[in-house]
């Protein structure tokens, strides 16, 4: 039977797994369909996979991946290390490997083979990438974005080099705040503080390559090769996996499902992207070896903890009175049609309850999602999850699940009252001297989700049999954050600015008002996904901390839109003045003044949808220019 397979880019699942994931991925899965070779040939199981890995950490606080080279990185190891799951043991024999990453390749380094690379085990085995049946996309991500396997990967290269992980960094210059020199291991390596936010200071960046064993027709020679290296190999004339004969007959493994199985959705560091080929298609060999069989996940620097990341004694964490959507993936040991499907079952300790029914063929996967919304007070909710109906459904290999959600208020750190002489940290009325204003801080967003579920349909033939066919459809989701900064209606000196006509300028002291909206994009139901519906603005006179204002929702719905709750130290509070006051000291030679707004809880099965933003307005001069004395009127003294 025939499989269908596009398993597209699903991100990381974060409902059910407390483990955070790192900010930024780069990788989009193609077609995961391979079958065995024609007997006495070369072949290749399926299930006997690895992972090609190089872990390069920023030399600058600066280095993000709209660079143009990754000149701003260094590699940490010696050479790329392999990590293998422990479901199987690597043959025997001559077993070669490649010397390379495709980053290396790209970069000049010769092609010649290695029979002794770094191989580990994990503590949490590496998901079957796309090529293998059951793979997908979604898993390793989910694997490759989780800071717990960054850390292992970290481990690992300090054991290849003979040093510690602090050894690693500890003699390397790095440029932060605009000075270079050595700096202490503790700032660099990833780690996180207790509220969630990383306290790297500089970028950390993974790149990984699928790896597929072929066994090839001599007997003998066994090949442990990326995508990449097959081209190579086949390039250089070293082997010939087509026809022919001395052809081993394997190119739908290594020049269309290997290559096919993960590419760049992005392009990052001036890497192009080379979107899957549609399938029975074979690449060239210089299309595999420019972009195909590859991802990247990237950790920025000063990444700021996001709202769905939970305390760890809960698995996820809800805002009260919000939509969400809670996920489980579920594998059928075996296929799932039409006439016996299997059931999902959610229900929560608040009484509210659903069901998802599935397809699916033998070996697959796919989430299973019930939308519901959380109660008005904070409080522990218990999602209890079972399965019925086909058997060979499972979660994590249990026919129910238990997810314990911590449902909380989302509390504003409210700034203090704004005086006429709005007093800085050193108790006057003026800029400290060491003070001055930090740029908006790189925030852990994730602007977009895919994911998706199987549909089957039944093929009749002409002798009356038949078989199931399945088609993966996928689903995706997008959101979309923009912020306005305007003058408050109270200020009377505000103008446009005279250089740039969407920006204002106005005197420090008086108030400003934001406009924020966050559209959502989906390919999907509107039942799976829910709107934005809540935001929170960050300000640079508290250094984006410290102090802070959650929004009013404003709108509702697929386009929501976010503004300032009333301030009640306003003098119009009564009218409903919904500002916030600049501090009359903001430094005259930094007078971009820029608040920046977080926006979250877009719910989807892959998960919340998170995003920020940022906009200045120009303060030129303060409050206190708008003053002046004058004479008084002799006829009104008189009348007193």
């Amino acid at each position: 039977m025939k499989l269908k397979t596009m398993l597209i880019m699903l991100l990381c699942l974060c409902l059910l797994f407390p483990s955070v994931t790192l900010a930024e991925d780069n990788a989009e899965g193609g077609d995961g369909s391979v079958g065995g070779a024609e007997t006495g040939y070369a072949h290749y199981n399926s299930g006997e996979y690895l992972y090609k890995v190089s872990v390069y950490v920023g030399l600058s606080d600066q280095a993000k991946t709209s660079d143009s080279n990754l000149d701003k990185f260094k590699m940490i190891g010696n050479a790329p290390i392999y990590i293998q799951p422990g479901h199987f043991t690597l043959p025997s024999g001559s077993l070669f490997y490649g010397n390379g990453s495709k980053i290396d390749y790209l970069s000049g380094m010769s092609f010649t083979a290695s029979t002794s690379p770094l191989i580990r085990i994990h503590s949490s085995p590496p998901p079957a990438p796309p090529v293998v049946s059951g793979g997908n996309i979604q898993a390793v991500k989910e694997y490759f974005g989780d800071t717990n396997t960054l850390n292992e990967l970290i481990d690992d290269f300090a054991d290849q080099k003979g040093t510690s992980r602090e050894g690693l960094v500890s003699d390397l210059q790095f440029t932060i705040r605009g000075e270079t020199g050595t700096v202490s291991p503790d700032r660099i390596l990833p780690s996180k503080d207790a509220d969630g936010n990383f306290l790297n200071e500089v970028p950390w960046l993974v790149v990984y390559e699928p790896v597929i064993i072929a066994y090839l027709k001599d007997g003998t020679t066994k090949l442990a090769f990326t995508a990449t290296e097959y081209a190579l190999a086949q390039k250089l004339g070293y082997f010939n996996f087509g026809g022919g004969a001395d052809g081993q007959l394997i190119t739908a493994l290594t020049h269309r499902a290997l290559p096919n199985s993960i590419v760049l959705e992005h392009s990052w560091f001036g890497y192009p992207v080379t979107s899957p080929l549609d399938e029975g298609i074979n690449w060239a060999n210089e299309r595999i070896i420019l972009g195909g069989g590859w991802g990247m996940r990237f950790l920025p620097a000063n990444a700021t903890g996001t709202p769905e990341e939970p305390p760890s004694t809960y698995d996820v964490e809800y805002r009260v009175n919000t939509d969400v959507i809670t996920a489980v993936e579920v594998h059928a040991s075996s296929r799932i049609t039409p006439n016996a499907k299997a059931y999902v079952h959610f229900t929560t300790s608040t009484g509210q309850s659903g069901t998802h029914a599935l397809v699916m063929p033998a070996g697959g996967s796919q989430l299973a999602w019930f939308k519901w919304h959380t109660p008005s007070t904070p409080q522990d909710v218990t999602i209890s999850i079972s399965i019925s109906g086909n058997n060979s459904a499972r979660i994590a290999g249990s026919s129910s699940a238990t997810i314990n959600a911590n449902v909380i208020e989302l509390e504003e750190l409210t700034p203090p009252d704004t005086k006429l002489f709005d007093l800085n940290p050193e108790g006057e009325a003026r800029t400290p001297d060491y003070w001055l204003p930090e740029s908006p801080p790189l925030r852990s967003e994730k602007l977009a989700a895919t994911w998706g579920e199987w549909k089957a349909w039944w093929v009749e033939l002409e002798d009356g049999s038949g078989y199931w066919e399945y088609e993966w459809i996928t689903y995706s989701a997008e959101l979309d954050v923009r912020m306005d900064i305007l003058p408050n209606e109270h200020c009377p000196t505000a103008k446009p600015d005279p250089v740039y006509y969407d920006k204002w300028q106005m005197p420090a002291g008086y108030g400003v008002d934001i406009d924020v909206s966050a559209q959502s994009w989906f390919t999907a139901n509107s039942n799976m996904v829910t709107g934005a519906q809540n935001a929170i603005v960050y300000f640079p006179e508290f250094d984006y901390g410290t102090y802070n204002r959650v929004l009013d929702l404003k709108e509702a719905g697929f386009n929501a839109e976010f503004w300032f709750k009333v301030n009640q130290d306003s003098h119009y509070a009564e009218d409903g003045d919904r500002v916030h006051f600049t501090p009359i000291w903001f430094p005259k030679n930094h007078n971009e003044y820029e608040p920046q707004v977080v926006v979250f809880d877009m719910w989807t099965p892959a998960g919340m949808l998170t995003g920020s933003q940022s906009n200045y307005l120009t303060l030129k001069g303060s409050v206190i220019d708008d003053w002046h004395i004058a004479p008084a009127d002799p006829e009104e003294i008189m009348k007193r």
